[in-house]
């Protein structure tokens, strides 16, 4: 996004400002090497996976997460940010295609990082500047976030938590359908039903009827018979 000088000095002076009245300063961090380490090489992933099988078997009850002094995983996308001409011209299935292509990359936080943290918490509001790609810094800011509350929770758990809420949410949606469809069937059978009471009643009304007229013309043709004995 592309602001004029005029509209980043009233943003800077609108900062400032929302600063002072919160008795905060504004304190940015440099988040590669300096709070945490990242790469994607492979042997990153052999060292995640020999640490955690060590200490898995020192103690059956250590968990995966943490077993591996503080590594996490994160997955960014390959192509993010592409300003290639030649990639922008090509049909859109295979771009789509490109941005469902993700690697894999491996965090370590350094020492003392969550000390740091939560000493300059209520003094200081904390951004962090990197040289990587927006989708990096977001995901390592995540990581910083979830151990600050020492949540155990890496990608994969993420992932599978996210599949267990879509799956839980289509079953509930599923449900939500077929209730709506029994209630509509039980509605529509209840009109059926309100019908058929209805047609009965008036045929019945006019059996009434019709009985109550054949008594009226017997009545009537026996006073007629009984006049004409009389004259």
């Amino acid at each position: 996004m592309t602001v004029s000088q005029q509209e980043g000095q009233c943003m800077a002076q609108w900062d400032a400002n929302r600063l002072y009245r919160q008795q905060r300063l504004s304190l940015v961090l440099d988040l590669d090497h300096t709070l945490v380490h990242a790469t994607s090489d492979i042997r990153a992933q052999n060292y995640l996976r020999h640490n955690t099988n060590t200490n898995n078997n020192k103690n059956n009850n250590t968990n995966n997460n943490t077993s591996a002094a503080g590594v996490r995983t994160i997955r960014l996308p390959l192509h993010e940010g592409t300003t290639d001409p030649l990639q922008l011209q090509q049909p859109s299935n295979h771009l789509h295609h490109q941005q469902q292509q993700w690697a894999r990359h491996y965090v370590k936080i350094r020492p003392h990082v969550n000390e740091l943290l939560r000493g300059i918490e209520s003094t200081y509001e904390v951004s962090v500047y990197t040289a990587g790609t927006k989708h990096y810094a977001e995901e390592a800011t995540m990581v910083l976030c979830r151990n600050l509350v020492e949540s155990n929770r890496d990608w994969d758990d993420i992932e599978r938590l996210r599949y267990q809420v879509r799956v839980q949410l289509q079953m509930a949606y599923h449900q939500q359908q077929q209730q709506q469809q029994q209630q509509q069937q039980q509605q529509q059978q209840q009109i059926i039903n309100d019908t058929s009471r209805n047609n009965n009643t008036n045929t019945m009304d006019n059996t009434d009827d019709v009985g109550n007229n054949t008594k009226n013309k017997g009545t009537n043709d026996q006073i007629q018979q009984q006049q004409e004995k009389e004259k």
